[in-house]
């Protein structure tokens, strides 16, 4: 599973700002429900929170990655947003997270949910995709470095 087939432009937000984790999980739901027929705001919303409560998904270095199953999706999807000034998530590292990566999954696929993961820490490993994600003016502009890090990632 690549990040572009997850992640498609209209689905990028750059300069995302939020007051808190809960306000940011609350525009992200709206935003993937706006996108997304058939996804219930606030059920998504309860979803996220409800994960949120067992172990912050600020996995460090500036990253979040919420994530849920909600089987009546069909199939996997994603948004992706960039926070210049930083959200506090409650990590272990006590950074504030500048790259989100909301990721709701169609529950179909158990393993996908790793490969995925694993995708998010290869790309965001190197600081300078950072800087380059931060300076992105347009969301094509991030798929052209969701796509190049994906052909370097192979499958």
């Amino acid at each position: 599973m690549k990040i572009g087939d997850l992640i498609k432009p209209q689905s990028i937000i750059i300069g995302f700002e939020a007051k808190s984790k809960n306000d940011a999980l609350s525009k992200l739901a709206a935003e993937f429900a706006k996108q997304n027929s058939g996804v219930d705001e606030k059920k998504l919303l309860k979803a996220l929170i409800e994960r949120e409560q067992l172990e912050s998904t600020a996995i460090g270095s500036g990253i979040a990655v919420p994530h849920v199953d909600y089987p009546e999706i069909g199939q996997t999807r994603g948004l992706f947003a960039v926070s210049n000034k930083g959200i506090d998530f409650g990590g272990m590292d006590k950074e504030p997270v500048h790259f989100i990566f909301l990721f709701v999954y169609s529950g179909k696929d158990v393993g996908e949910r790793v490969k995925v993961l694993a995708r998010v820490a290869r790309l965001l490993q190197h600081k300078l995709i950072h800087t380059h994600l931060l300076s992105a003016r347009k969301p094509e502009q991030i798929m052209e470095i969701f796509i190049a890090n994906d052909m370097v990632s192979g499958n």
